[in-house]
């Protein structure tokens, strides 16, 4: 099972985060696990497989999915300011 969400993120001057599968796709040194973020124009749509293993979190409560490893830019807004997003998606351990 995959999940999608969608986003409207304002005016964007091209694609920031976009891989053609999902998967670890590396930013800024930050390595996102099981996260696909494609932005067109001001739409983002992120897309991580639900049914992923998973790594156990660094506090050993939960399995995490899906990362973004952190805020990732993907933007900018109406008035210029940068849009970001950070996105975990996790299971009791």
């Amino acid at each position: 099972m995959t999940a999608s969400l969608f986003f409207h993120v304002g005016n964007h001057a091209g694609q920031i985060l976009t891989s053609p599968h999902i998967g670890d796709i590396t930013l800024g040194g930050n390595t996102m696990k099981n996260v696909k973020i494609d932005v067109k124009g001001n739409v983002m749509t992120i897309t991580c497989d639900l049914t992923e293993k998973g790594e156990t979190s660094a506090s050993g409560k939960s399995i995490v999915i899906a990362s973004t490893q952190g805020n990732q830019s993907v933007g900018t807004g109406k008035g210029g300011e940068v849009v970001k997003v950070g996105l975990n998606v996790y299971k009791s351990a």
